[in-house]
């Protein structure tokens, strides 16, 4: 038996390892993969025992050997991948994807590409993006579908999409994408379970979230008789939207007017519709929400006064300083931010200021609120990250497909076919969801649903 002291031993953090085993890692090859700065690109670590003396159990004449001692050294290569469980099976083409962006990248992937950066400050967590699903073009901010645990088929996608946990696990470097389920009018209905919208009776096994304030117009049934929430036909979107009478978060000037620029149009300025000028008016912003939901209907509450960064919990000014009180219109907070405030005052149940008191809509969920998540981040979504041109993401089923890092996005309001499909009934229609990103999931985070796998190679 050798003891053998810490000395003996020497170790390597490599970014890359030989896809050969028999490929020897050897000076050569860690020369030019070893890590020695940067700790976030280190992906494997190599173990090597210098060679050690040590007396053989059987004498040498057994052994035909010269000598009762022997010499011998060790080695062997571990390194980790990540995985997410309990999982939206949704895959987004990451937005800030460079032209010569790498098939694979260490996790400092979203420094390098600014998103990590980015997405630190509330100016930019407030830029509303809008994900559209495409059957056949893949680009910077398109989303797609992940092979669902369930099995096959839009059935078992659709449910995982609704369930509170889905069961399925995904590893970052074994990804398989289905960019193709078929009929994706039940993949619209699973995403909405969490505003309260039901589609049939058995849906109703997936609960809603605690607010579920849409924008929908409660349309009565006569002057002393009000609509069915839970009725799609007196729970209608309408479009045009009329903001005297129903207003969700509002969405980005350029979304509304579809002049948005970045990443092919998706992502928006973050100005909650930017028309500060008026409290009524054909393009809402964020004072013209707040008033409208939460000071309109005196006989239900009081007014509830504009708050402060303290209140909020949140930054607005990139340099760190808390900013002014209240919080000015034309400097909003993310809507995700609003959204937690309203759960957290318990404001979610204040009626709008729609007119008719008959017609007025709440946030509190009415047609399963019984089995209402307690928790309040049920419309928050976790997607994939991947760069989809540098994975060659085409057309059917691919497979083998690596993710940079997994995000989290909060759904603005309910998922809807692109209105300007509707218009062309050739069309392959899109899916949109409204989002704010939240952040980046990582292992260790207190409410991460991603795993580090550590795996031994050699």
């Amino acid at each position: 038996v050798a003891t053998i002291n810490a000395g003996e031993v020497d170790r390597h953090f490599l970014d890359e390892i030989p896809a050969n085993d028999a490929t020897p890692i050897d000076a050569g090859w860690l020369s030019s993969h070893e890590v020695t700065t940067d700790g976030s690109k280190a992906r494997f670590v190599v173990v090597k025992v210098n060679p050690q003396q040590f007396d053989t159990i059987f004498p040498a004449t057994f052994l035909g050997a010269s000598s009762n001692s022997a010499q011998s050294s060790a080695e062997a290569v571990a390194g980790f991948t990540a995985a997410v469980c309990k999982f939206t099976p949704l895959l987004m083409c990451n937005p800030f994807e460079p032209d010569n962006a790498p098939f694979d990248q260490p996790s400092d992937v979203y420094k390098d590409y600014g998103l990590f950066e980015n997405i630190k400050h509330e100016s930019y967590r407030r830029k509303l993006i809008a994900l559209k699903s495409k059957k056949d073009q893949w680009q910077p901010g398109n989303f797609g579908y992940l092979q669902p645990y369930s099995g096959h088929g839009t059935g078992g996608l659709a449910d995982e999409i609704a369930a509170v946990s889905p069961p399925a696990c995904f590893r970052v470097d074994d990804i398989t994408l289905d960019t193709a389920p078929g009929n994706r009018e039940p993949l619209k209905k699973a995403f909405n379970v969490r505003f309260d919208l039901y589609d049939k009776a058995a849906d109703k096994v997936f609960p809603p979230a605690l607010n579920v304030r849409k924008g929908y117009y409660i349309k009565k049934k006569n002057a002393s008789t009000a609509g069915d929430p839970c009725n799609k036909n007196d729970n209608i979107k309408r479009d045009p939207v009329d903001y005297t009478k129903e207003l969700s978060l509002p969405r980005d000037a350029c979304h509304l007017n579809d002049t948005c620029t970045e990443v092919n149009g998706r992502i928006g300025g973050g100005d909650w519709g930017g028309d500060y000028a008026s409290t009524v008016s054909t393009i809402p912003d964020f004072y013209q929400y707040w008033n409208f939901n939460h000071t309109g209907n005196i006989a239900k509450h009081p007014n509830r006064p504009i708050h402060s960064e303290a209140d909020l919990g949140v930054d607005v000014n990139d340099d760190g300083s808390l900013g002014t009180s209240p919080i000015p219109n034309n400097n909003p907070p993310s809507r995700y931010s609003i959204y937690r405030y309203e759960l957290k005052k318990g404001w979610q149940s204040d009626a709008n200021a729609n007119p008719t008191a008959l017609e007025q809509e709440v946030g509190t969920p009415l047609c399963n609120g019984s089995i209402a998540v307690a928790e309040p981040d049920r419309r928050v979504i976790y997607a994939a990250l991947m760069n989809c041109r540098a994975n060659g993401v085409g057309p059917g089923h691919n497979t083998g497909l690596v993710a940079l890092a997994f995000a989290k996005f909060f759904v603005t309001e309910p998922m809807q076919t692109d209105a300007k499909d509707l218009t062309n009934p050739g069309a392959d229609k899109d899916q949109i969801l409204y989002t704010e990103i939240v952040g980046i999931t990582e292992p260790g985070d207190a409410d991460s649903v991603a795993r580090d796998i550590v795996q031994l190679y050699r």
